[in-house]
């Protein structure tokens, strides 16, 4: 076969090499394996994505939690272990900027959490980080006239304990 690759070849004689080199399945990925046909780089084999979808599936199936318990402080770590191993090695493959990075785990916990119908633990830590921001800001926001009118009346020294406070408030919520 090789030695003439201008003859064309009618499926009769393509089955027939086929079952003779021990051939029972007949798939694409056989032939590109026998050489009969080229293996193309924009070849989409959709068999293959099926099988790689199912498995990250099936993983992520197996990550689901009680949903009883969180923790509202998540590390990369912990956010990458609630995520498909399968779909963590198909986003480094697209890019090795996706290899164990909080951008992986969100995706990854996206992905988890579409199959799974439950919030993963960082989607939980996100949504309560969000919350405790939102309620400082809501803080300053109504203590602000207040500040002011203080500070109008204030001296010096008294504008910088102020100032002080108000550092020491902040680091205390974050």
């Amino acid at each position: 076969m090789s030695l003439d690759v201008t003859r064309i070849w009618n499926s009769a004689e393509l089955y027939t090499l086929y079952s003779e080199l021990g051939g029972t399945l007949i798939s694409r990925r056989f032939l590109i394996h026998l050489r009969i046909i080229d293996d193309t780089e924009d070849d989409c084999d959709a068999e293959a994505i099926s099988m790689v979808a199912k498995k990250i599936k099936v993983e992520c199936q197996n990550l689901k939690k009680d949903g009883l318990t969180y923790s509202t402080r998540v590390s990369v770590n912990t956010a990458l272990a609630e995520c498909s191993d399968s779909l963590l090695v198909l986003l480094s493959a697209i890019s090795p900027q996706l290899k164990s990075t909080m951008q992986a785990a969100m995706i990854g916990n996206i992905v988890t959490s579409a199959v799974n119908f439950q919030a993963t633990c960082l989607q939980i830590a996100l949504s309560v980080e969000l919350n405790r921001r939102r309620k400082l800001v809501d803080l300053f926001h109504d203590l602000v006239p207040l500040l002011h009118m203080m500070y109008l009346k204030m001296t010096s020294i008294q504008s910088i304990m102020l100032t002080y406070l108000l550092e020491e408030l902040l680091m205390r919520q974050q």
